[in-house]
Order: C-alpha cells, then structure tokens, then sequence
C-alpha cells in the first residue's frame, strides 16, 4: 500500500498551509474590518439565489437521487446558465476579482486533431472549493465530492441541482463512485454536464501534487487537463488553499484580502495511448506529471490518509485511522514522518 511505502524520513509535507506572519494577520484586520461585512453580505446573497435556483431545478425530480437520470437538453441549458452566472459572483465575493487563464499548447498535435476531441471529463489539482467554482463557471461542470458535502448548507442542494456524485470514503462507496463515472464518461457527449474530477482526492497546499487516483481514468478516454496556482501573498500574508482548514474561518480569511489570485493553465487534451487505456494507473501518473511539469511543482506519492495528523477535528482524524486500519487487515500502520513542508520550514508534527 502507498502509505507504508512512503512512511520514511524525510518527506515533504503536501499539506501544511504557509503561515501567517504578524503583519498579515494585522492587515487582515484592518482590510477585514471593511471588506468582510460587504462581501459576506455579497456571499449570502448570491448563495441564497443558489438556494433558491436550485429548488426551481429539482422541481418533478426524484428528492432521493436527482442525478439518476441527464436533464433535458433545455432544462440542463437554463440551469447552468443560471448557475454559471452566480458562481462567478461568489469568486467576486471571496476576493477573486480577476482570474488569470493560460492556454497551454503542447505542440504535439495539431490544433484541427485537439478541436476534434470532445472531453467529457476535467481533471485537476485540488487545492480547495475555488477552482471547483471556476469550473463551474467556465465549463458548466459537475463534481465527485465527498458524501459530507450533501448536507452543506446551500452548497449542498445547489451541488444537488447540478448532478454532481457523491462519494463516500469506504470502499463499496468508492466502487460505487467509479460505476457512477464509467456510465457518465461512456454516455454520449453532451447528454450529461461536463465531468470533473480531483484526482488527489483531497486537497494540498497548492504548490505539490500527490497520488492520483484512477476513477477518471479507468474508461480510458480522452480528459481535459487543467492545472491551478492560487499563489501566497507575502504582504497581505493569509495562504488561499484550504488544506486542514476550518472552512467558516478560511472563508472570512479570503474575505479580508483586497484580493486572491488564481491562475488556471488550460492543458491541451489529453488523449490515452493503448498501454494507458490498459494501465490506469499509468494514465493518471502520466497526466499528473504533465500537469506536474506545466505547474513546475514536485510529486509525492501521498494519500488522503498521509494528512490526517493535520486534520482539524477529532472526527476526520478518527475516521481515517479507520479506513486504514481495516485496509491494512485490523492493524493502523505508522503515519509517516513529515520532517519540513514545501516553503522550507522545520515541521514537529511526526506522529498522529
């Protein structure tokens, strides 16, 4: 299993947020002071119109399971134009003024042969609830999120509305996921919203990428790559990756900076070679390095599992020490020992 391979000294830690110095934390008092009642104000508003949309959307649908069957073609279009629109506000809401897009050209094959290639599946770094807002927006994409999120205030019936597929962390719940992709990505283009995945199956501090699960992977069809920053401001100092965050104060925290940064690199289509469509193991690892290599950031073979010791509540931390130990036949395996994370600093954190 990957988290007895990778327990050792001397891994980098994925996970760890960049720190807040104490002329950021003051910054963000003085900014926050003004920003956050406007943008909070802002946030629910647009949330509650979410709210409010989604229930039109699910009017004549199943409550249970909304998502067993593809919206008609009119239906899904009023919908996601709706949903669009306010997933671009709330990144306005949250400091987003202004998203940077980068267009990335492999050269490897010629743009007629790409524009001929419909994917029905998005595949990109997590580094938390933004860039799944972006996706939203710009591609009017569903997602795979955690069974927990159902019952997000708001977030939960708009994810509803928008098909997304709920997983849950056992393992009939992650076989049930898979069962869930394969039928969407076999479908035929267009009938169901556009896919889109976290292949880490969790989220980082954004500047690392870790192993990369293969549920987007195993039909062995063509994906859309994208990678995202969501760079560290050293001057108004609040790292903007939610990675073993509390999300209440993560969000009031983006709220206080005069803005964030998001930089999205779209990646050319990524098409499977026979040896990936067999292997989807060797397909994930392969468009994970090319994001890898776009985004110039490292690779670590690290789980889920792999951050429990920095988890923020007892209830996560326990669950996990479960899901391992029943992988790893009744035993918990040793955590592994973090001795720095990715900006340099000295971790003490080494066991759970």
């Amino acid at each position: 299993p990957v988290w007895l391979q990778t327990t050792t000294f001397g891994i980098t830690c994925s996970f760890v947020r960049h720190p807040t110095s104490r002329l950021g934390k003051a910054l963000m008092i003085i900014t926050g002071s003004v920003l956050v009642p406007l943008r909070l104000v802002g946030a629910i508003a647009t949330l509650s119109l979410g709210w409010m949309w989604a229930n039109i959307a699910l009017i004549g649908l199943d409550s249970k399971d909304p998502s067993a069957k593809p919206y008609p073609p009119t239906r899904h279009r009023v919908i996601f134009i709706g949903f669009r629109i306010l997933a671009r506000i709330l990144l306005f809401c949250y400091g987003y003024v202004w998203i940077q897009t980068v267009d990335v050209d492999d050269g490897k094959k010629s743009t007629e042969e790409k524009e001929k290639v419909i994917p029905k599946v998005v595949v990109c770094n997590h580094t938390g609830f933004v860039e799944l807002l972006y996706l939203a927006y710009a591609y009017e994409c569903c997602f795979v999120s955690k069974a927990e999120n159902k019952h997000l205030p708001f977030m939960g019936l708009i994810s509803q509305a928008m098909q997304c597929i709920f997983v849950e962390r056992s393992d009939g719940g992650v076989n049930n996921t898979s069962q869930k992709i394969r039928e969407r990505l076999e479908a035929e283009p267009g009938v169901w919203p556009m896919l889109s995945l976290a292949p880490e199956g969790t989220t980082t501090n954004g500047h690392a990428l870790i192993h990369f699960h293969t549920g987007a992977f195993r039909p062995g069809q063509p994906v859309l790559p994208i990678g995202v920053e969501t760079p560290f401001s050293p001057l108004w100092g609040y790292d903007p990756s939610f990675s073993c965050a509390n999300m209440t104060l993560h969000i009031i925290c983006l709220m206080t900076q005069p803005w964030n940064r998001l930089i999205v690199h779209k990646l050319p289509v990524y098409i499977p070679s026979k040896a990936e469509k067999a292997d989807a193991q060797l397909y994930a690892n392969n468009v994970r390095q090319e994001i890898a290599d776009t985004l110039k950031f490292e690779v670590f073979e690290l789980q889920w599992c792999h951050k429990l010791m920095f988890e923020t509540t007892a209830k996560k931390r326990a669950l996990g020490e479960k899901i391992l130990t029943e992988k790893n036949n009744g035993v918990l395996p040793p955590a592994p020992v973090f001795t720095h994370d990715v900006f340099g600093n000295v971790l003490s954190t080494t066991a759970l």
